[in-house]
């Protein structure tokens, strides 16, 4: 759809559009991955290997507060209008981003494997 749009707006059909700041959608970005995160952490609970439960439990609760954590400094930064440098909001995308890979690392642990 976004490329349908930008497509129809070069061809003069497409008028007006609005832009969707780019901090916040970084926060739409940190908010899926809490959500992850959560039904991630209901998984773990689930374990009967209670050694990497435990610790998988740690950890994700430790992601868990550096996300929330830079989700209050982002959003805190949005409601004061402070003008984000593009660094500032590629370093807490990359932060996002680099969360939800350990995330699926701590996920690909306990799957079984089919070789």
């Amino acid at each position: 759809t976004k490329w349908a749009i930008w497509c129809l707006a070069k061809l003069g059909l497409a008028t007006n559009l609005r832009r969707v700041p780019h901090s916040r959608i970084v926060l739409a970005e940190m908010t899926v991955a809490r959500r992850h995160a959560e039904a991630e952490l209901e998984r773990v609970a689930q374990s009967s290997d209670h050694a990497w439960r435990d610790n998988a439990t740690e950890v994700l609760n430790e992601m868990l507060e550096r996300l929330a954590a830079s989700y209050h400094e982002l959003e805190t930064a949005v409601a004061d209008r402070v003008d984000l440098s593009k660094k500032a909001l590629a370093r807490w995308q990359n932060d996002t981003r680099e969360f939800l890979s350990h995330l699926a690392e701590i996920r690909a642990e306990r799957l079984p494997s089919f070789a």
